[in-house]
């Protein structure tokens, strides 16, 4: 009888132990699945980085050449504008007047070129100097409203998608941490299920228990803080 009753006790500790064993081993099973999303989505965040970074790239080039096709158009039109104005000039002069008729068509022919460039300019952006009434294209504002454009339609900015995978990651190596104390954990409660001492079981379990629950709760917060 008294040799049942001894036995009892100890018969509820493994019971305990080995419940605890199951728990640890169910929570390490969560954690690695944890690592696993993580790790995942810190590797797309990465891949979406270097999308925009190509984004950002590809629009870098496309504006720079939109840009200067702009300008060199609008470059051309004013040339052949002056030329123009300056053939106009000296064919109304009276010392011109043998080759006044030459000028004019001269003159009608860049005028007819500076239209044909002008054309090809984006109109959006021509605007009126007040001091002298000219037209000159706004490069700033085609540059900013193109990027404005380009971000819009797809994401151009890689920082904000490099941030969170490396904040993915740093959860991963927390997570680990988190796994390695549970892994200790699992081998205190095996410890103490196979210690002979009841001393030795005791602080085996206890140690094991603690390891479980802090390891535990910095998953939870690692996870919750997400």
């Amino acid at each position: 009888m008294g040799d049942t009753n001894v036995g009892r006790p100890r018969g509820r500790f493994k019971t305990a132990v080995a419940v605890m064993i199951a728990a640890a081993t169910v929570a390490g099973a969560l954690i690695t699945w944890r690592i696993s999303v993580e790790g995942g989505k810190a590797d797309a965040a990465d891949a979406q980085g270097l999308a925009a970074a190509l984004n950002s790239a590809n629009t870098a080039i496309s504006v720079s050449t939109y840009l200067n096709n702009n300008l060199g158009f609008f470059v051309s039109y004013r040339q052949h504008l002056f030329s123009a104005e300056l053939m106009e000039r000296e064919a109304a002069s009276p010392a011109a007047a043998s080759r006044k008729e030459s000028l004019r068509q001269a003159a009608r022919r860049e005028r007819n070129l500076a239209a044909t460039a002008r054309a090809y300019v984006d109109a959006d952006y021509l605007e009126v100097d007040p001091s002298d009434g000219r037209e000159y294209f706004n490069g700033n504002r085609f540059w900013d409203a193109q990027w404005a454009s380009a971000r819009a339609r797809m994401p151009q900015d890689e920082q904000p998608f490099f941030a969170r995978a490396d904040a993915g990651r740093m959860d991963c190596r927390r997570l680990a941490l988190a796994m390695v104390g549970l892994g200790a954990a699992l081998f205190l409660f095996v410890a103490s299920h196979t210690a002979g001492r009841r001393r030795f079981r005791y602080f085996f379990a206890g140690a094991g228990m603690l390891l479980f629950l802090a390891s535990g709760a910095a998953a939870v917060l690692v996870t919750l803080a997400r």
